[in-house]
């Protein structure tokens, strides 16, 4: 007799344990993922894009100008009409004077024995402007507004940050022969930060405007009352005999003529 029974099934259920790397792949491929977009954008825009030159020129007016390309230990001469780019430094010597054109149309013009480095530059459909650190010597910055663009400059002395959109100014700074530092302007108006040194770095400690016509005078006088959170008076008319000056002269017959 056949007796009937059931087939038994035995089911073993394996427990899976997590390994390692099955914690670490998938945020691994996600950011191995988004780094090779990132260089793929990257490889497509220096392949196919057009990068167009910035147009900052330097013109040597008189003497000779020298000049470290960003990124070098190395001085050349540098040559006329020569394109200029961010971090190049530029120096004239005891009888040169060099110009930057800017776009076509803002002029920066150094003195003798002046040093500069261009700290920045943008030119933008509706946007322009750039950055100047001068380290010693005097400029001359001749602006004129250009309907539609706004223009941004910004030009930065031994305690000064001066910042305006369009005019005419001076600025000197002669503090490391203990003369100071001024800015006159004749056009336009210019915000003045004034810096000094404290433990922490540069810091801000007060901020003026000057207008056309003014002149604003940093000796170690007034540079002693600010480190001391004082507000000396540092605004005055511009100084008659500047005018008179062979500095003021050349320059406002530039300005006259084609502004280079």
């Amino acid at each position: 007799m056949m007796v009937y029974r059931p087939h038994r099934t035995v089911s073993a259920h394996r427990v899976h344990r997590k390994r390692f790397t099955d914690y670490f792949l998938p945020p691994f491929l996600f950011i191995a993922l988004v780094i090779i977009v990132i260089l793929s954008v990257q490889l497509y825009q220096a392949m196919f894009v057009e990068h167009k030159p910035l147009d900052v020129f330097l013109y040597t007016l008189q003497g000779r100008t020298k000049l470290v390309a960003a990124g070098s230990q190395n001085t050349d001469d540098a040559l006329n009409e020569m394109r200029v780019f961010k971090g190049d430094e530029i120096t004239t010597d005891i009888s040169g004077r060099a110009g930057l054109n800017f776009f076509k149309r803002e002029t920066v013009r150094f003195d003798e024995n002046t040093t500069i480095l261009l700290q920045d530059v943008l030119q933008d459909k509706n946007q322009d402007s750039f950055d100047i650190t001068m380290k010693k010597g005097r400029a001359w910055i001749f602006a004129e507004e250009v309907p539609g663009i706004a223009f941004d400059m910004s030009l930065h002395t031994s305690h000064l940050s001066l910042e305006s959109q369009n005019g005419i100014f001076e600025v000197e700074d002669f503090s490391s022969r203990k003369g100071g530092e001024i800015v006159r302007v004749m056009k336009g108006s210019v915000k003045a930060s004034i810096m000094i040194t404290s433990d922490s770095g540069p810091k801000e400690v007060e901020t003026v405007i000057i207008e056309a016509g003014q002149q604003f005078t940093m000796d170690n006088v007034a540079l002693a009352a600010y480190e001391k959170f004082q507000s000396p008076e540092v605004i005055a008319p511009i100084d008659p005999k500047f005018v008179e000056d062979e500095w003021y002269l050349w320059n406002t017959g530039l300005d006259d003529g084609d502004g280079k």
